[in-house]
């Protein structure tokens, strides 16, 4: 019997060292672009018992209310009241297009009037 009980402590022991499950992730659609290969892809390698749902969507989505176990944001955008932990390096994305672009007298403000 003491036997049996130790099997199952070991037993419940390695599912505790093992993480396993479905997480539900949000997210906005460039981090897939930017970290899917890099952070996704190495997680589940790493955490092979473990499935990633990812939900990637621009608009703003509150985690909790939508049934999420996390979510990704940019840092302006997370609540106060949240836990926030830096993901992946900090980026500093900026607008470039064609040298004539800029030389005009009329501002882009729509992507169609850059094309």
């Amino acid at each position: 019997m003491v036997n049996d009980y130790r099997r199952v402590v070991d037993s419940l022991n390695y599912h505790r060292l093992t993480p396993e499950g479905v997480v539900k992730v949000n997210l906005p659609r460039i981090v897939i672009d930017l970290f899917f290969q890099d952070y996704f892809i190495a997680f589940k390698n790493a955490c092979p018992n473990v499935t990633l749902e990812l939900y990637a969507t621009d608009r703003k989505v509150n985690i909790i209310e939508s049934g999420f176990d996390a979510g990704i944001r940019y840092s302006q955008d997370v609540p106060k009241e949240m836990i926030a932990i830096p993901f992946g390096e900090k980026l500093s994305l900026i607008p470039g297009g064609q040298p004539g672009l800029y030389t005009r007298s009329r501002r882009a403000r729509y992507p169609a009037v850059i094309s």
